[in-house]
This record gives C-alpha cells, structure tokens and sequence, in this order.
C-alpha cells in the first residue's frame, strides 16, 4: 500500500488504528517504514506548503515540556554517532588560527604548537583538527580566488 508523506507523518506520530476481531488498538510503524516515515517529515517540512495542523500539534506535543497527561510518546534528542559531539565552531576556529599563523610566515609545526596551547588540547588533536580542515580552507582559498 501506497502513502502520502502526510500519511506516513501521522502514523509515525500518532500510530494507526488497527482492528482484529472487533478490537481497535493503536499501531506504530515498524522499523524499515518508520525510516520512510521520518524521511517523509523531513521533506513535509523542508516543502514551501503549508504544514497540516494536526502535523504541527503532533510534533508540538513530542516536544512539550508539560505534555497532555494522555501523551504516551516523548522525543528525544542525541549524537547519531556514540562519544562526544564534534565542535565544528571550535575546530574551525582552530584551523583559522593555524592558517593565519602559517600565512603570517610561521611554520605549520609551531603554529600547531600554538594553537595547542592556546586552545588547551594535546598537539596529537590539533594535528587531527587541521589535518581535517586543511583541505577544506584550501579549497574556500581556491574559490575565493576563482571569484576574485
């Protein structure tokens, strides 16, 4: 059978109403169709369309603090990966740091040192850090220089 993105929504939210031998009990979606289903509200809010009401008071009630006493269903919030979560903001700040060193005419081994000490954490990390980054500012530089 064949859904509607708001279909999937709802059943994902609120389950489905499910009857066997006279008896009505709510459904929730198994694994493989809540994945369809969480894609689904991913594109119904993402859409430039106006978002059904019922949508908006089902995801108001997964995120209220002081929900409805009848409200069986909480969302929460977590990394996707386990461990800590990546400071991207803090990193980029780091790599700046150590591009702007470099580009000052300071060599990438002390202005790692520097950055290490000035943002507090082993030189093995800022290594990771501006070896992740690095590719990336070069290429910002490289466009940057294609628009100029």
């Amino acid at each position: 059978m064949s859904y509607s993105d708001l279909q999937l929504a709802w059943m994902l939210l609120d389950g489905e109403i499910e009857e066997r031998q006279g008896r009505r009990r709510t459904k929730y979606l198994d694994e493989a169709v809540e994945l369809e289903a969480r894609a689904a509200i991913a594109r119904l809010l993402r859409s430039e369309g106006p978002l059904d009401r019922q949508l908006r008071d089902s995801l108001a009630r997964l995120f209220d603090p002081n929900p409805p006493a009848w409200e069986q269903r909480k969302i929460r919030i977590e990394g996707r990966r386990p461990g800590e979560l990546t400071d991207h903001i803090r990193n980029t700040q780091i790599a700046y740091y150590i591009w702007d060193e470099v580009e000052r005419g300071k060599r990438v081994t002390a202005a790692v040192e520097s950055a290490a000490e000035k943002f507090a954490l082993s030189a093995d990390r800022v290594w990771q850090i501006w070896s992740g980054y690095r590719p990336l500012l070069e290429w910002i530089r490289a466009m940057a220089g294609k628009a100029g």
